[in-house]
């Protein structure tokens, strides 16, 4: 996959939302789908689908430090939550947490990683609730004009700003275009560098 950085204003949000559907979000795909073809091959070991799950470059940090990586490794594997039954993706979500949030390393935004891909492997998606680890929750703060304690918050917090992105590209969108963001809409004014797919 080829990319490119380009500098970019926009007039409004709407034509934000169209350059990240049409740029922005290949990464994500290809991330969650070959994610969920390593999950889903019966003849993988579990030890693969666990590292599956972290290989990223929001994990690096948790990648570099070898002892720490290996012991969240080992702990997903003993939950293969791949083959447990969940009843959305919040009950996902809090077991991900539950197995490994409280090892050195692992943040709110791993935590949500992991739980995305698994979610997508497993046909669980978030319906209800974003998810907003530290980048998404700037974006959001900016976007909103509210200071926001808590992990996530209701999908209908930001329909009126993007009525067609799914829960996971909401988070996405909030990380990656927060510099854009003013309260209720974006600051048409602003150029910054952005990196893109094709």
């Amino acid at each position: 996959m080829k990319s490119k950085k380009i500098k970019r204003k926009f007039d409004s949000l709407d034509e934000l939302v169209d350059f990240y559907i049409n740029n922005i979000t290949l990464p994500l795909k290809k991330e969650l789908e070959e994610t969920k073809e390593i999950i889903l091959f019966p003849e993988n070991k579990d030890q693969e689908k666990a590292r599956a799950l972290l290989r990223n470059a929001h994990q690096k940090h948790l990648i570099w430090r070898k002892e720490a990586y290996d012991k969240v490794v080992s702990k997903l594997m003993d939950a293969k939550h791949w083959n447990n039954n969940y009843k959305d993706f919040e009950d996902l979500y809090e077991n991900v947490e539950e197995t490994i949030h409280n090892f050195k390393y692992v943040g709110d935004l791993t935590v949500f990683d992991v739980a995305k891909r698994i979610g997508n492997a497993i046909g669980i998606q978030p319906k209800e609730f974003v998810y907003l680890s530290r980048g998404a929750k700037q974006g959001a703060e900016i976007l909103l004009g509210e200071r926001i304690k808590e992990k996530r918050l209701p999908v209908e917090k930001f329909r009126k700003y993007f009525p067609s992105l799914s829960p996971i590209h909401i988070e996405n969108i909030l990380c990656i275009m927060k510099e854009y963001f003013i309260k209720d809409g974006i600051d048409i004014t602003k150029e910054y560098e952005l990196k893109i797919y094709n």
